[in-house]
């Protein structure tokens, strides 16, 4: 249960900074999720998870997401955004970018950034809710110590120089 929470942490940690597929534009939307976050809460099949049972911390950053895990050692994923679909999609995928492991949809509001995804074969979630057996997860952060806007899109403007 523990790996599994991991994954789902590290997957939507890493969802949230993404390039709009096939287009070759930046997705801005995606950029502003960069950054360090806090776990607020967890949801599972309906149910809150207790505290000691998630990530204490999540980093977004390029297209990695990692998961902080006091417990055992730190989950490195990569993700993919779409905000042109509503709800914004994110899909986290295996270290390498080659296997989907979890795809769902984000929102962010202020400096809370909500994440809802269940794995691979089940289908994506349409809304931020879950209920007994679903096999969903719902996460919502809040972020540490945000950044200026202007920064984080010039900063991210310069990394992906060719």
């Amino acid at each position: 249960m523990s790996r599994r929470i991991a994954i789902v942490a590290v997957v939507f940690g890493a969802s949230l900074l993404g390039i709009v597929p096939n287009s070759g534009r930046v997705d801005l939307q995606a950029a502003d999720l960069q950054g360090s976050w806090k776990t607020l809460s967890l949801h599972r099949d309906g149910k809150q998870v207790d505290r000691n049972g998630f990530y204490a911390g999540i980093l977004i950053y390029d297209n990695k997401i990692v998961f902080d895990n006091r417990l055992a050692e730190a989950l490195t994923l990569t993700y993919r955004t779409n905000s042109a679909k509503t709800p914004k999609h994110l899909d986290v995928f295996d270290e390498r970018g080659t296997k989907l492991l979890f795809k769902g949809i984000y929102e962010l509001n202020d400096d809370v950034l909500k994440f809802c995804y269940v794995p691979d074969d089940g289908p994506r979630p349409d809304a931020f809710v879950t209920k007994p057996r679903d096999g969903r997860d719902l996460f919502v952060l809040k972020r540490r110590d945000p950044p200026k806007r202007e920064n984080r899109v010039r900063q991210y403007r310069v990394r992906r120089k060719p």
